[in-house]
């Protein structure tokens, strides 16, 4: 800054985040402030209001940005992508797109991961790669369905994983109903005490799922595959180690 104006925009690289990387969005801010188009004034109209209002722009940025587009959607740690073993990366240009993160993908394939990239088009990411698969547009669901069909009929997921950390365990009753069924609610809820029944038709009480677990849990140590370090130090204490000896490294999609 100088002068109270954007002279230039860099990466930090004491940032454990992103370093001296820069993503679209924050390269592309000083042309954002800067730029003579950029437009001064917005127009609001307030919650029960008949008229439009002009508002200045910095004062509404804030909430509207929040109001119209949502905060942002990442649910991960994204420098763990560098200790998998295989990323799939599908309808996403991540090298171009999102070069921040694209960057703890590229630590994993110098790590010797597997990069699989499903997308219509070749892009950056698809040329720095292991695998590209050209599908074709619209058949997103079919390709993840199959995926999904082989994993389960060759029993290729981490079954530690599957147990303590999804909810594939899950036995749903057939009487079970979603909320575009109860518009908006899911089955069990008491209107009168605010809460839903544990004991209704629904997901099943945790001590039903025990013997589903148990099986998991019994199966052949030699076909348990380890999760990532990562993951691992972040398991309850109350879970169970891993068998001694299932040291195999596994395939981690992200």
């Amino acid at each position: 800054m100088k002068d109270e104006r954007i002279i230039d925009i860099e990466g930090d690289p004491d940032s454990p985040i992103s370093g001296v990387c820069l993503c679209p969005k924050g390269a592309g801010t000083f042309q954002l402030v800067t730029g003579a188009h950029r437009t001064r004034q917005v127009l609001h109209c307030p919650p029960g209001g008949t008229e439009w209002e002009t508002l200045p722009l910095d004062p509404a940025m804030v909430p509207g940005l929040v109001t119209s587009f949502g905060r942002g959607g990442a649910t991960t740690f994204q420098q763990d992508l560098q200790n998998s073993d295989c990323i799939v990366i599908q309808g996403s240009n991540m090298a171009e797109c999102h070069p921040v993160g694209f960057c703890w993908v590229m630590e994993a394939k110098r790590r010797g991961a597997t990069i699989i990239h499903v997308d219509p088009r070749f892009t950056r990411t698809s040329a720095v790669a292991d695998v590209h698969v050209p599908i074709r547009a619209g058949s997103d669901i079919a390709f993840l369905g199959g995926i999904i069909n082989y994993i389960l009929s060759h029993e290729r997921y981490f079954k530690d994983y599957v147990v303590h950390y999804t909810n594939a365990a899950t036995i749903i009753d057939s009487g079970y109903k979603d909320t575009e069924e109860l518009d908006g609610l899911f089955s069990g809820w008491n209107p009168e005490e605010k809460r839903y029944e544990t004991k209704a038709v629904g997901p099943r009480s945790t001590r039903d799922l025990r013997p589903a677990a148990q099986r998991y849990l019994t199966a052949d140590a030699t076909r348990t595959r380890s999760m990532p370090s990562a993951i691992r130090s972040r398991r309850s204490c109350a879970a169970p180690r891993l068998p001694a000896g299932a040291a195999e490294s596994a395939s981690a999609t992200t």
